[in-house]
């Protein structure tokens, strides 16, 4: 985790996505005094707001905003291929929408935990250090984002 930020207040509210959006656009300082950017941001679309949360991604204010939702199955890959999530007026689909990516959740979870298990048996300061790359859920170190839509298990 590199940050982590409260915002209290109604989602359907524009004041809670400004401070969101404000946040996110402003760099994070590593201790070694560089400047990450956040590369992409995924909201989870279940719930209560989920037009607020559809015009958020559809305004396109943060870098690669993507609407997300937990996968009901536990073989969901880490990271599925999108699907349309808008429809017009007419009940079809609009293509130039928001686009929904399915989670599993048991998968990520499976592949942070082996991530962060290995090595623990030898001293910190010799435990391997896996190269970072930016992933749908921040800069994790790790397969890039195409091995986790693949549905390719991590190593």
């Amino acid at each position: 985790m590199l940050d982590y930020a409260a915002f209290y207040g109604d989602p359907a509210e524009e004041e809670v996505w400004t401070a969101l959006t404000d946040l996110l656009n402003r760099p994070i300082e590593h201790d070694n005094g560089a400047l990450l950017q956040v590369l992409a941001t995924a909201t989870d679309l279940g719930g209560h707001r989920t037009e607020a949360i559809k015009s958020s991604v559809r305004d396109r204010r943060i870098a690669r905003p993507m609407a997300i939702k937990g996968a009901s199955a536990n073989i969901a890959p880490v990271l599925g291929k999108p699907t349309m999530a808008d429809v017009d007026w007419r009940g079809r689909y609009d293509k130039r929408g928001v686009m929904l990516y399915q989670v599993g959740t048991v998968a990520a979870k499976h592949w942070f935990y082996a991530r962060l298990s290995r090595g623990t048996e030898k001293e910190p300061e010799q435990r391997p250090l896996p190269p970072l790359q930016p992933t749908a859920a921040g800069i994790l170190p790790g397969p890039d984002l195409r091995d986790l839509q693949s549905g390719q298990k991590p190593l």
